[in-house]
């Protein structure tokens, strides 16, 4: 029995070796997440049918021994007695191997490898040297610039790609996990905290829960590109690699580029804190679900099926990621929170709005504009004390524009530059002011700031 033993874990070691020895050079892989049905899909439409999974068996047998001794006397003949009593015990596990679908996914990759519309750091060809947009759009024509420029007619829906993006969670799962691990300390340990100190978390922890409901188990994963950024070329967004952009002059205009998806918690193969709250790069490998780049994304799914019947809930939902976690991070000083400071801050709020959304509808205001229009009135700037009075107060600038501008407002776009400009100005969700810093940058920038590849997520790994 232990020769045969022997003999297989000799048989196993050398398969070991001889598949080390045959994939030497490969890249070394340690996966953080990995989506066995995407990959188990993908494989099988180029190969068919495919076992899904198998398992082994490892038993530990363990035996305990006990002795009992006694002595008897048979007439003149005096002897011990021993009795041995032997119990064994038999644990057995099922054990899914993780290496099956890790192995199934090397072989995915190597099949789709060519195929792949991005590849990070594999261009074959010499950094080509440019001074000017002109230059970029000719070398985005040539077959040179394939490894350097990617159109967005290649961005197609169904389309893989492999990035170096720097992830993170988006803040609307970073306000729901921070608040509610906030809370259970609270709730274990009040008299550590000094009175005061948790203004507004309360407030935030309905919104929290809300949020939990809406994510259904689900991640919003938002990566930064590490090698791309955007740029508009004949009056259409590239992806251009960051050497490129680098030699253009300092005031082309570029946009940053996010690959963004929702990533199942349970398929995290390690904590979901330590790969996304640290801001560590990785390789993602996705699936385009939306084609071009997106200039907007929603890192709640259900947020879209609400919006024609609930705009302004789903615009809160939009953006209580950001806005939320400025307003916990910010400090208020006295004069803030005072009542002058309010309605300083609401003018300043409905003067924006209405700015910005009238440069949205191709036209310019002015200051005499507002002067001579009256806008914004006294009540206006003094209805900032709850979210319906704050809600009539633009509703009333955007009729005063829609009437004196001739223009028909985008009532999507409205809702969400509303809330933007609200929690910019430091009013949150329930109606508190909560002034942000300086230094932050606002929602309502971000807007027009950034661009997205919505993705399906494979793999994440380093």
């Amino acid at each position: 029995m232990n020769v045969t033993k022997r003999l297989q874990g000799w048989m196993r070691r050398r398969r070991r070796i001889k598949a080390a020895k045959k994939y030497e050079g490969a890249p070394l892989r340690e996966f953080v997440y990995l989506d066995d049905v995407s990959v188990y899909s993908l494989i099988s439409s180029r190969l068919g049918p495919i076992a899904t999974e198998f398992t082994d068996t490892e038993t530990l047998s363990l035996q305990s021994e006990q002795y009992a001794a006694g002595v008897a006397t048979v007439g003149a003949l005096k002897g011990e007695l021993r009795n041995k009593q032997q119990d064994t015990h038999t644990t057995s596990s099922q054990i899914l191997r993780k290496a099956f679908v890790q192995s199934t996914f090397k072989e995915l990759y190597a099949y789709e490898h060519e195929a792949l519309v991005i590849r990070p750091d594999e261009r074959q060809s010499s950094l080509p040297q440019v001074s000017s947009l002109r230059q970029v759009a000719e070398l985005a024509k040539s077959a040179a610039g394939d490894e350097w420029i990617v159109g967005p007619e290649r961005l197609k829906r169904g389309e893989l790609i492999e990035v170096e993006a720097e992830l993170e969670a988006d803040p609307v799962f970073q306000v729901s996990a921070i608040i509610s691990a906030f809370l259970e300390i609270f709730e274990d340990n009040p008299e550590i905290f000094p009175p005061g100190s948790v203004d507004g978390v309360a407030e935030a922890a309905s919104l929290a829960k809300i949020i939990e409901r809406l994510l259904v188990g689900l991640v919003p994963v938002r990566g930064k590109v590490v090698d791309f950024v955007v740029i508009e070329i004949a009056n259409k967004e590239h992806l251009v690699h960051r050497e490129i952009a680098k030699q253009l002059p300092p005031e082309t205009e570029t946009w940053p580029v996010f690959v963004v998806g929702v990533a199942a918690h349970n398929l995290f193969w390690k904590d979901v804190r330590r790969v996304l709250f640290s801001h560590s790069t990785y390789r993602v490998l996705a699936r385009i679900s939306k084609s071009s780049i997106q200039k907007d994304w929603t890192p709640v799914k259900v947020v879209d099926v609400v919006k024609d019947v609930a705009p302004d809930f789903a615009a809160q939902i939009d953006f209580a990621g950001s806005g939320t976690l400025r307003a916990m991070l910010a400090r208020t000083s006295g004069a803030e929170r005072s009542e002058l400071g309010k309605q300083r801050r609401m003018r300043s709020a409905l003067i924006t709005y209405a700015t910005l959304l009238a440069h949205h509808h191709g036209r310019s205001l002015d200051d005499e504009f507002f002067a001579s229009s009256g806008l914004p009135s006294e009540e206006q700037i003094n209805a900032h004390a709850t979210v319906e009075s704050r809600r009539g107060a633009f509703r009333a600038i955007e009729d005063h524009l829609a009437a004196q501008l001739d223009i028909e407002i985008d009532p999507a776009y409205a809702v969400q530059l509303r809330s933007g400009v609200s929690q910019d100005e430091g009013l949150h969700v329930q109606g508190k002011f909560e002034k942000s810093t300086e230094t932050e940058t606002p929602i309502v920038k971000n807007l027009q700031s950034e661009r997205f590849i919505d993705t399906e997520l494979i793999a994440i790994y380093w």
